[in-house]
């Protein structure tokens, strides 16, 4: 097995600790978008899975500031007040306790895939609420907060074997398992079993012999910390492939307080 740790830098936010120099970090509404809804008639018998009988509205925000580079995931987003100049309130009462709490990865690619040149300090987040009764033409106030966080990883490389384990001390350290389920060299695939109870793991990657990233999609799907990866390689695997596997060794989550006010609505 072969162990290489990085380092990501740790972000400090608007005075997280007493006696620190405080950052200042910008948070501004980018777009906002609203989808409405409204049910006429209920078939007999037949349940609703949806979070809102009338709609939703979604409001992007942009967090900018220097500190910002080294976040990888954000999370615990606590919306405390948004009222719309009539005074009605679009806090979603929806959310679960699970949904509140849970942590996205920050995907930078995806976020700036139409941009030239993308920013290292600003990253896009979704802030999600309820809509309104018609009429209203801003949100008056929009206040809460949200957590970033940055992870330093130990990585784990090995190469992958069909119907066997990878075996490594920091994976069993973190209480985290993985099972080579598929490997199929002439397709770019290999598919493996997972279980991550502590929320430790980082996205697994397909690796060449000099330890370049060469898996062009990855995909899962799970629950209760147990999930299927597969990882796909546009060409046949070459010899001496690996996974590597990234292990979160120290997290810093940092709270972001934000209150904006005049969003015009759509």
């Amino acid at each position: 097995m072969n162990h290489m740790t990085r380092h990501m830098m740790t972000v400090t936010l608007i005075g997280l600790l007493a006696g620190t120099a405080s950052a200042a970090v910008k948070v501004t509404p980018l777009r906002i978008s609203e989808s409405r809804s409204k049910v006429i008639n209920k078939v007999e018998g037949e349940k609703s899975f949806t979070s809102s009988d009338n709609g939703s509205l979604t409001i992007q925000l942009l967090v900018a500031g220097p500190e910002v580079t080294g976040a990888t995931h954000f999370g615990k987003v606590d919306v405390k007040k948004a009222t719309d100049d009539a005074g009605n309130s679009a806090v979603s009462d929806s959310r679960s306790r699970f949904s509140r709490d849970r942590f996205s990865e920050l995907n930078r690619k995806h976020m700036w895939f139409f941009h030239d040149n993308p920013p290292k300090d600003k990253v896009k987040i979704d802030i999600r609420l309820k809509v309104t009764p018609r009429g209203a033409k801003r949100l008056a106030v929009l206040e809460g907060s949200l957590v970033l966080r940055s992870t330093d990883y130990t990585q784990v490389t090995a190469a992958p074997s069909a119907g066997k384990a990878i075996a490594d001390k920091a994976l069993g350290d973190a209480g985290i398992t993985v099972d080579v389920k598929r490997v199929d060299a002439k397709n770019g695939m290999v598919e493996m079993s997972v279980s991550d109870p502590n929320d430790k793991l980082g996205d697994i990657e397909l690796v060449d012999a000099s330890g370049k990233a060469i898996n062009s999609g990855r995909s899962s799907f799970g629950f209760n910390k147990k999930k299927t990866v597969r990882l796909d390689s546009d060409k046949p695997l070459p010899s001496g492939v690996k996974v590597r596997i990234p292990i979160a060794v120290k997290v810093t989550n940092v709270d972001v307080p934000f209150k904006l006010e005049n969003i015009e609505l759509p």
